[in-house]
């Protein structure tokens, strides 16, 4: 059994979220569950909710709390996420950009475990890496000679006769 209240809820509640305004919504059917999946149009930024936190995600309209709209679900009586899944939830959208607040979260540390999780990611995807350059002037300018010779309508034949 999971907790419904969690610690790190002062620092959210008073929150306004706002989604991104070129979001589209898709729904899925998966494996006899239906999921909302949130993507902003020309880019590849992308999200999947499962029904509750869509419920919760849906109302992010930029004029009520994160508090005002967890007890607005908890009083529906529907399956509500709990304090942790929304503040994971935030995350989430945070993290793909497809959520603005009305001001930084307390103490700038809304989602403390976000950067553990995508540091280690980084450092294994190859597409991550950044490799430093060096700048190849110097040694182009010293070779500068050679060009004559290399590109010549003689080398050309040389070449051409392999």
């Amino acid at each position: 059994m999971t907790a419904v209240y969690s610690a790190r809820w002062y620092r959210v509640a008073n929150l306004k979220p706002r989604l991104s305004a070129q979001l589209q919504l898709r729904r899925q059917r998966l494996r006899g569950e239906t999921w909302y999946v949130l993507a902003e149009r020309g880019r590849a930024r992308f999200v999947r909710l499962n029904a509750a936190a869509y419920s919760m995600a849906g109302r992010f309209d930029g004029c009520h709390t994160i508090q005002q709209l967890w007890d607005h679900l908890l009083g529906t009586g529907k399956d509500a996420p709990t304090q942790d899944e929304v503040i994971d939830l935030l995350a989430q959208l945070r993290e793909a950009a497809l959520v603005t607040f009305d001001r930084p979260a307390d103490g700038e540390q809304l989602i403390p475990h976000l950067e553990r999780v995508a540091r280690p990611r980084q450092r294994n995807n190859l597409l991550a890496w950044r490799i430093p350059l060096a700048d190849p002037s110097a040694l182009l300018d010293r070779l500068a000679p050679l060009r004559r010779v290399l590109f010549s309508p003689a080398a050309a034949l040389v070449w051409g006769w392999r």
